[in-house]
């Protein structure tokens, strides 16, 4: 009877599937250690799957109470003092008198030199 199966697989077709069969199971080991044991996980989770609703559940948010905003967020503004100069406001604002520029480049619109502060007048600190 041996021999009848022999004859009934033709002798060269044997070895080229036995190579896409070798191949194939490489293929799978392959595509097994890229989805990270996906489809371990997913042939275990499934005997055990409960059936999930088709629009998953949401509970109902809570009002949501507005928070103070946060002061460093909050644009500043400063009205310029007699003696005033911008690295003294920085001083003032930011602990370094070096920053002076970042209150220059948030009040061009309003000044139209570094040196052209007014008594009186509205910056914006950044």
């Amino acid at each position: 009877s041996s021999t009848s199966a022999s004859a009934a697989v033709p002798q060269p077709a044997v070895p080229r599937v036995e190579r896409e069969w070798v191949a194939a199971q490489q293929r799978v080991r392959q595509l097994e250690g890229m989805l990270g044991g996906a489809r371990r996980a997913s042939s275990t989770s499934a005997s055990a799957a409960v059936p999930q609703p088709a629009v998953p559940l949401v509970e109902p948010a809570a009002p949501v109470a507005r928070a103070a905003p946060d002061p460093a967020t909050v644009p500043r503004s400063y009205t310029v003092q007699s003696g005033d100069s911008l690295s003294s406001i920085s001083r003032k604002f930011y602990g370094t008198p070096s920053r002076w520029i970042d209150i220059y480049q948030a009040n061009r619109d309003r000044m139209s030199s570094e040196n052209a502060l007014r008594v009186g007048q509205d910056l914006r600190i950044p």
